[in-house]
């Protein structure tokens, strides 16, 4: 428990537990982070990467898993983390590598 406010926003470290704990808003400690930030923060994680992503061209989520994928320079064939096969241009999704290509070729004529 942490007894009072601190407008300072300094970090109580529990003496038995060892939990760190901010003083000005009771919430975990958060070094560098003002306590509103942080608590729009704790509403939504994902809000910075949300914001990141607006108006990025080379970004999109893919369509299995949501996970942000980004795309520098290659072909229009991406390998997602999750393990599918992601078109870039119409992000459609296959199991491997030449179910993609194979639809690149018949569907966007080309893979670059």
């Amino acid at each position: 428990q942490v007894a009072g406010a601190d407008a300072l926003g300094r970090t109580f470290v529990c003496g038995a537990c060892s939990v760190e704990t901010c003083m000005s808003c009771h919430l975990e400690s958060h070094p560098f982070i003002p306590c509103e930030r942080y608590k729009v923060f704790k509403e939504d994680p994902d809000l910075s990467l949300k914001e990141w992503r607006k108006g990025k061209e080379h970004v999109n989520e893919c369509p299995v898993c949501g996970y942000t994928i980004e795309k520098i320079d290659g072909c229009n064939h991406i390998e997602c983390r999750c393990g599918k096969h992601v078109c870039w241009v119409c992000l459609e999704f296959f199991e491997n590598s030449e179910e993609c290509y194979g639809h690149l070729r018949a569907v966007h004529q080309t893979f670059i």
